[in-house]
């Protein structure tokens, strides 16, 4: 009927296969820059647009690197975040991600190539596989995106970063640098061997005081 009627036939789009392993379960991580995680946190502004923050973490530090927002976030966006953190120290030798499609990009691929960093996937619907990001990701809606008001993009971000900076000042207790741009010290970075508790911010909604929590 469609080849006398002179249509053309619809094939079905093949699906984009990754090129990395899915990887089961957390891993346990022995020192620095061994193993990062990855993920999204999405919430909304006071007009109700939404917007979504790339949260990363070194699993055995547990020191939040970086978390950036926007509207958009893009492969090539992903891409350009983790070339900033190339200025922290050394890159890890894998990253653990969930199943985005921000995470499937030929930008992404070849960035881990060109840096020989593996990367890996959490199986569909099993959150559970990227069980590092997750805790970290609740303390974020908890401490950050759910005692804050947004009244735009711009002060979105300068209140997730002002929390994202008072956070890595607690969770390097062993260092004097208490600078707003001390990510994990120097001085404390190279200490490999030492393996610090997960620190949150305890935030007292009347007064505004914080503190650090051990997990």
């Amino acid at each position: 009927m469609y080849k006398e009627e002179g249509l053309n036939l619809r094939y079905p789009a093949k699906r984009k296969q990754i090129s990395a392993p899915r990887a089961s379960g957390a891993e346990k991580t022995m020192c620095l820059n061994e193993y990062w995680a990855k993920d999204f946190v999405s919430d909304q502004l006071c007009n109700g647009q939404r917007f979504r923050a790339l949260t990363i973490i070194d699993t055995f530090s547990r020191e939040c690197l970086d978390i950036y927002a926007n509207k958009s976030i893009k492969g090539e966006t992903v891409k350009e975040v983790l070339d900033s953190l190339k200025g922290i120290g050394e890159l890890p030798k894998r990253i653990k991600a969930d199943n985005g499609p921000e995470f499937f990009s030929r930008a992404l691929d070849a960035r881990a190539y060109t840096n020989h960093v593996k990367l890996e996937y959490s199986r569909p619907g099993k959150p559970t596989d990227n069980s590092h990001i997750e805790p970290f990701n609740g303390s974020f809606r908890d401490e950050c995106l759910n005692v804050n008001w947004f009244m735009s993009l711009e002060d979105a971000k300068r209140k997730i970063d002002t929390w994202k900076k008072r956070l890595q000042r607690v969770q390097a207790p062993q260092c004097t640098n208490t600078s707003d741009t001390c990510r994990i010290c120097p001085e404390y970075r190279a200490c490999k061997h030492l393996r610090p508790k997960f620190l949150t911010l305890k935030v007292d909604l009347f007064s505004g005081d914080t503190q650090s929590c051990p997990d």
